[in-house]
C-alpha cells in the first residue's frame, strides 16, 4: 500500500493526504459529539427539609369515614331482690364511745332481721358500713373544745324474698334504725340480661347502617368501631328523709329496666 503510494505523483500525494487529514477530523468531531451526549448528568441534591415559613403545622390522623348510627335495646324485667338501707346515729361525750355505740346499735339492728323466720339471710346478704365521726358543739358554738361526739354507720341487707321486704324495714325500726335510706327492686344477676340488650341494641344499629346505605344507593362494607354501655335501672330506688323515716312503708316492686347503647361506625360504599 505504501509502495504504491510512492508511485502516486507527488500533486497526488499531497491531495490525498489533506483528504486523510479531513477524514479524521471529521470523524473526531462526531466522536466528541456523541459521547457529550451521552453523558450522565449529575444528580441534584435534594433537601431534607422545606422552609414553608411560620410555626410547624401539625395535622391530626385522617379520621375513618362511613354511616355512623346509635342502636339502642331496652329490655323490662321483673325485680328478684330487695335492697336495704338503714342508718344510725349515736352520740357521746369522746368519740370512742359515740364510735361503739353506733356499732352497738347496728348490731342490734342485724341481729333482729337475722332473728326473722323463713328469711333466709347469708353473711354476704348483711353488710355494715364504716363508722362516720363528727364533732358536736353546743348551740352557737363551732369552736374550741367540742360538747361530745355523734357517729353513724349504715346497714345494707339484700333480701332475695320480695314479700318480706316490709317484715325487714319492721324489724329494723323496732331494733332502733334511724332512718330508712333507701329501699331499692332490682336483679340479682343482672349479667345475661345485660347481654341481651346488648345484642338487641347491635342489631339496631346494623339495620340503620344499612337502611342509610341502600338509601345513598350503596352498601354495608363492615365494621369501622363500636363503643358500648350498659345502664340498669332499678324499680323503685325509695329515698326517705330521716326525719320521715319511720312514716315510709315499703311500696310493691315495680319493674327493672336494662338499657343498653352501642355507638357504631360502618364502612360505606
Amino acid at each position: 500500500m505504501f509502495a504504491l503510494f510512492r508511485r502516486l505523483p507527488w500533486i497526488y500525494q499531497i491531495g490525498l493526504i489533506v483528504v486523510l487529514v479531513a477524514a479524521l477530523v471529521i470523524l473526531g468531531f462526531l466522536a466528541l459529539q456523541q459521547f457529550q451526549a451521552g453523558a450522565i448528568p449529575e444528580e441534584e441534591e435534594v433537601s431534607a427539609t422545606v422552609d414553608v415559613g411560620g410555626l410547624p403545622q401539625f395535622l391530626p390522623p385522617e379520621q375513618p369515614q362511613g354511616v355512623h348510627v346509635i342502636g339502642v335495646g331496652e329490655l323490662v324485667r321483673t325485680p328478684d331482690l330487695a335492697i336495704v338501707v338503714f342508718g344510725v346515729e349515736a352520740h357521746a361525750a369522746s368519740a370512742a364511745a359515740a364510735g361503739a355505740d353506733a356499732e352497738e346499735a347496728a348490731g342490734a339492728v342485724v341481729e333482729a332481721i337475722r332473728d326473722l323466720d323463713d328469711i333466709g339471710l347469708n353473711d354476704h346478704d348483711i353488710q355494715i358500713g364504716g363508722v362516720a365521726l363528727a364533732p358536736t358543739y353546743q348551740a352557737g358554738e363551732r369552736a374550741g373544745a367540742p360538747a361530745g361526739y355523734a357517729a353513724s354507720t349504715t346497714i345494707r341487707i339484700r333480701v332475695a324474698k320480695l314479700d318480706r321486704a316490709a317484715d325487714v324495714v319492721d324489724a329494723g325500726f323496732a331494733a332502733g334504725a334511724d332512718a330508712l335510706h333507701s329501699l331499692t327492686y332490682t336483679l340479682a344477676d343482672a349479667g345475661a340480661h345485660t347481654e341481651d340488650a346488648l345484642r338487641l341494641a347491635t342489631i339496631a344499629a346494623a339495620t340503620k347502617a344499612r337502611a342509610i346505605a341502600e338509601a345513598l344507593q350503596g352498601r354495608v362494607a363492615g365494621l369501622i368501631n363500636i363503643q358500648e354501655e350498659v345502664d340498669v335501672f332499678p324499680a323503685i330506688t325509695k329515698k326517705v328523709d330521716p326525719a320521715q323515716a319511720k312514716l315510709a312503708a315499703p311500696t310493691p316492686p315495680g319493674q327493672v329496666t336494662i338499657r343498653a347503647v352501642v355507638r357504631a361506625n360502618f364502612a360505606f360504599e
